[in-house]
Parts: structure tokens; sequence; C-alpha cells
């Protein structure tokens, strides 16, 4: 199981540094408008997987902190 978690962290990296590319390339002006198009499509399809990933990790912290708050007593906070 390590190495599918080593590939999904690679597998975000790897997506998060080609946006940051695409970003980049787009502010110093490499694209003609073609091309623009093209990367602009790819741009978006990675924030959403990106965006995904992120919500997937979110449901999974939620998760794993359900699971260990139900092992610890409840704690009186009114006083």
């Amino acid at each position: 199981m390590p190495k599918k978690s080593a590939k999904v962290v690679n597998d975000f990296q790897e997506q998060f540094s080609a946006l940051e590319k695409i970003t980049s390339d787009f502010e110093a002006g490499k694209y003609d408008l073609a091309t623009g198009l093209k990367k602009f499509e790819e741009g978006l399809q990675l924030a959403q997987a990106l965006k995904q990933h992120l919500t997937d990790v979110e449901n999974n912290i939620a998760v794993i902190k359900g699971k260990y708050h139900e092992l610890t007593p409840e704690t009186d906070r009114s006083t």
C-alpha cells in the first residue's frame, strides 16, 4: 500500500507542477491563440483533478478523525 500512496503523491505533485508551468507560460506570453486555448483547457482539467484529489484527502481525514474521536473520552469543556 505505501507504493500506491507514494504514486498518488507523485501524481498530485506532477499534476500541480504541470499546472504551474502552464500558468507561468501564460504569464510569460508564450502561447499563441490556438495553443493557448488547448493549454487553457488542459489547465482546467488539471485544476479539476487536483481539486478532486484534495476533496478525497479531506474526506479521508474526516474518516480518520471520526475513527479516533470514538476512541477518546469526551471532555467537559463547559468549565
